[in-house]
């Protein structure tokens, strides 16, 4: 596997005050499952994979967490593209011979195990046809795979053209060549949780399709790759069987069903 480095999205916005004040944390990444903290969990799994260089933390300063782990922190707010940006701009892309392609991770993942990480970038690597050479590599999880781990989640789910499915929370990018595309990210991560104005940016045609369940996942890459980014191949959709990436923890609803899932595998965790 080539090596590539991590940026975990460390931040803060508005919509995370009700947890976070629950919980009694600056940020959700501090929020803890068990005995440690979502972003300390994380930051431990990156480590146990020998493909991933350096651990980038976007958002988080360095006097918020007094760590011994190997982390660079980058102190930025704005958007997961002004993150990535400034990550590549002023870290990666000034060390000599950097690497090309970066795992991002938000930090309300808590149940990510290294594991899950490699098997992602190896599905990755076999979506490409054995290389990694894409610019977004975003994973999808069917709908009958998330229930049957986590039968109690209540959250909103994508249907395509015979696919239900649910977002990963953990993308393969190439920050070089996605920064090409600084409008088009923009303009769909001020979409990022609705699916359906995601596609009112993309094309009104896909819409129409969507609303009649005539859009398939292949027909949306290939639209996405051709008429977007003008390349055969650039983004891709690798299907993961690994339910925890999915399972972000955005509400208080969310962390109930993590930690009731933490309880009952807590032999893979601790």
């Amino acid at each position: 596997m080539m090596k590539m480095n991590a940026i975990i999205l460390a931040g803060h916005s508005g919509k995370d005050d009700i947890i976070c004040e629950l919980e009694n944390v600056p940020k959700k990444g501090f929020i803890k499952l068990g005995t440690k903290m979502f972003i300390e969990r994380q930051v431990e799994e990156f480590l146990k994979c020998d493909f991933v260089d350096k651990i980038y933390l976007a958002g988080m300063a360095e006097e918020e967490w007094e760590t011994d782990h190997p982390v660079v922190f980058v102190e930025v707010e704005g958007t997961i593209f002004d993150k990535v940006n400034l990550v590549f701009k002023e870290n990666i892309a000034k060390e000599e011979g950097y690497h090309e392609f970066a795992l991002l991770l938000s930090s309300d993942v808590p149940l990510v195990k290294s594991d899950m990480i490699r098997r992602f970038a190896e599905k990755c690597k076999e979506e490409s046809g054995g290389e990694i050479d894409g610019i977004f590599y975003y994973p999808i999880v069917e709908k009958e795979t998330m229930l049957q781990k986590f039968p109690d989640v209540v959250r909103s789910w994508i249907k395509l053209k015979n696919l239900d499915f649910c977002g990963g929370d953990i993308l393969l990018v190439q920050p070089k060549k996605l920064l090409e595309h600084k409008k088009l990210i923009d303009d769909l991560g001020s979409q990022r949780k609705s699916f359906l104005g995601q596609l009112i940016v993309l094309d009104p045609i896909l819409v129409l399709k969507f609303i009649f369940k005539r859009l398939s996942m292949e027909r949306l890459l290939k639209f996405f790759n051709k008429k977007l980014l003008k390349l055969e191949r650039g983004m891709y959709a690798p299907l993961m069987f690994d339910a925890e990436i999915a399972m972000d923890v955005d509400k208080p609803e969310h962390l109930e069903v993590a930690r009731k899932y933490y309880v009952e595998n807590k032999n893979l965790y601790e």
